[in-house]
C-alpha cells in the first residue's frame, strides 16, 4: 500500500513537470521574442521572493556583485547596478517581515553608533540636494547614496555571529578573485569581459587595460581589487582554514592589479606589500614570503609593457604627464565650489556638472566631458559641504575605533584575526581614496559596513 502511493505520488510530479514543461513550451511559440521577458518574469519573481524570506542571501548577493557588474550586465543588460540595489532592498524588506516575529526587544542596529552617522550623512545629502543646480544628477546620487546606506545598515544588522562574518569576508575574496582572474585571462588571451573606458579621457582605451569583472573603469576596479586582495593576503597568514585560496586570491589579485595598469594602485600595492612584510617579519616562513614578492616584482618586469614604466617616471617629472595636469584642475575647480558652497556644497553628483562650467574653461587640463573629482575626501566635502565632510569623516573614525576594539588581546582570536584584514585592507583603500573617487563605490561601503559590524560583534561578546 505504501508503495503504491509513493509510485502514485511520483507519478503524479511528473505528471505535473511534464505538464508545466509543456506549457512553457506551448508559450514559448505563441510568444516568439518575448518569450525570455514573460517566461523569465516567474523566476524573477521566486528570485525575489526567495532575498525576501532570506536577507542574508540578498546581503551576500550585493556584497559579491560589488565586483562582479560587468558579469550581472550579462544577465541584466539593462542596469546590472539596479540589480543589486533591488537585491538590497529586498533583504531590507526580509528584515523588517522577520523581525515582527522577533522579541520586542531584539536589536535592529539602528542605536550603532556609525549606522546613526551614516543617517545622519544621508540627510545632510537630502539638504544639499535640495539646492543643487542640476536636480536629476542629484537625484540619482541621493539614489546611490541611500542605496549604499541601506546596504551599510543591512551588514551590521545581519552580521549577528563569526559566520556570518566569515560568510561575507569568503564573498569578498571570491568576487576578489573572480575579477582579478578574468583580469589576468583577459591580458594574455587579448580578450576582455568588457570594453575598458579610459577614466580620464572618457574614450575606449588604446591599448588593453583590464578591468576585471568589474563594469566600473580600470582604475577603479584596481581599487576594488587591492582591498580583497589584501584582505586575503593577511587571512592566508593569520589561519589555516583555506590558506590556499586565500593565498591564490592574494597572488592572482596582485597580478590583476598590475593588469589595471593603474599607477596610483600599483604604488599604494607596492606600499601595502612591504608593511605586510614587516607584519610578519618574525614568522617562520618569512624568507618564503620574501621570495615570492620578489617573484612577483620580476614577473611585474617581465610582462608590463614599456609604456607602463614610462608613465610611472613621468611622476617624478614636471608637465610631462596632461593626467597629473587634469586632475590639478579637479582640485582648483573642486576647491573653488567648495569656497562658493561651504556648508551643504554643490549638490550630490553635480561635481562633474559644475565642471563644466564657463568659468571654470581656463583650469590645467580641462576636458569637456563630465569628470568626477578624483579625491574622494574632497569630494564629499565639494558636493555635501564642510557639514558632510565632517560627518563622513567621523564615520570613518568610529569604523577603525571599532576594528581596534574587537582586536583587543581579550578577544575572541578568530574576531580579532578577521579584524585584522578588514583593517589591512580598509586602510590601503582610503590611501587610494585620496586620488579616487570611491564615495559611490560599493567596496568602500561594504568595508565600513564590516568594520562596524566587527565591532558590534566585540562589544556582545564583551557584555556578559
Amino acid at each position: 500500500m505504501l508503495t503504491r502511493t509513493a509510485d502514485s505520488s511520483s507519478f503524479r510530479t511528473l505528471t505535473l513537470v511534464a505538464a508545466a514543461g509543456a506549457v512553457v513550451a506551448l508559450l514559448a511559440g505563441l510568444l516568439g521574442e518575448k518569450a525570455p521577458l514573460v517566461l523569465g518574469l516567474p523566476v524573477v519573481l521566486a528570485v525575489l521572493a526567495g532575498l525576501v524570506l532570506h536577507p542574508f542571501a540578498g546581503l551576500f548577493a550585493a556584497v559579491f556583485g560589488s565586483q562582479a557588474t560587468a558579469l550581472i550586465e550579462r544577465f541584466v543588460p539593462y542596469a546590472p547596478q539596479i540589480a543589486l540595489e533591488v537585491a538590497v532592498l529586498c533583504a531590507v524588506a526580509g528584515v523588517f517581515i522577520q523581525h515582527r516575529r522577533e522579541p520586542t526587544d531584539a536589536p535592529m542596529g539602528l542605536h550603532a553608533t556609525g549606522v546613526r552617522l551614516a543617517a545622519l550623512f544621508g540627510l545632510v545629502a537630502v539638504a544639499s540636494a535640495l539646492f543643487a543646480e542640476n536636480t536629476a544628477a542629484a537625484l540619482d546620487g541621493l539614489r546611490k547614496t541611500f542605496g549604499l546606506l541601506l546596504l551599510l545598515w543591512l551588514i551590521v544588522r545581519l552580521v549577528r555571529e563569526v559566520r556570518h562574518l566569515r560568510l561575507l569576508l569568503m564573498a569578498v575574496v571570491l568576487s576578489t578573485l573572480l575579477s582579478a582572474g578574468l583580469a589576468v585571462v583577459g591580458y594574455f588571451t587579448g580578450v576582455s569581459v568588457l570594453e575598458v573606458v579610459d577614466p580620464e579621457t572618457g574614450l575606449p582605451e588604446t591599448v588593453i587595460r583590464q578591468a576585471g569583472a568589474a563594469s566600473a573603469n580600470a582604475t577603479t576596479s584596481s581599487r576594488m581589487m587591492l582591498a580583497g586582495a589584501a584582505l586575503a593576503a593577511v587571512l592566508a597568514y593569520r589561519t589555516r582554514k583555506l590558506r590556499k585560496l586565500h593565498t591564490a586570491t592574494a597572488l592572482v589579485g596582485a597580478v590583476g592589479i598590475v593588469l589595471t595598469f593603474t599607477r596610483s594602485t600599483s604604488l599604494v600595492m607596492l606600499l601595502g606589500l612591504l608593511w605586510l612584510l614587516l607584519k610578519i617579519r618574525h614568522h617562520r616562513r618569512f624568507p618564503l614570503a620574501v621570495a615570492a614578492a620578489t617573484a612577483l616584482l620580476v614577473l611585474a618586469l617581465a610582462f608590463v609593457p614599456g609604456f607602463f614604466w614610462e608613465r610611472l617616471s613621468e611622476l617624478g617629472s614636471s608637465g610631462g604627464d596632461p593626467t597629473l595636469d587634469r586632475r590639478v584642475g579637479y582640485h582648483m575647480v573642486g576647491l573653488s565650489l567648495l569656497a562658493s558652497n561651504p556648508l551643504l556644497g554643490v549638490g550630490p553628483s553635480n561635481f562633474g556638472w559644475r565642471y563644466q562650467d564657463f568659468e571654470y574653461r581656463f583650469m590645467p587640463g580641462r576636458l569637456l566631458e563630465r569628470r568626477d573629482l578624483h579625491n574622494t575626501y574632497l569630494s564629499v566635502a565639494v558636493e555635501t559641504g564642510l557639514l558632510g565632510i565632517v560627518i563622513f569623516a567621523a564615520l570613518i573614525g568610529v569604523a577603525l575605533a571599532a576594528l581596534r576594539r574587537a582586536r583587543s588581546p581579550a578577544g575572541d582570536p578568530d574576531l580579532a584575526t578577521y579584524a585584522e584584514g578588514i583593517e589591512f585592507a580598509f586602510a590601503l583603500l582610503l590611501i587610494t581614496c585620496a586620488v579616487g573617487a570611491m564615495e559611490t563605490n560599493k567596496v568602500f561601503w561594504v568595508f565600513i559596513g564590516l568594520c562596524l559590524a566587527v565591532g558590534r560583534l566585540a562589544s556582545v561578546r564583551e557584555a556578559p
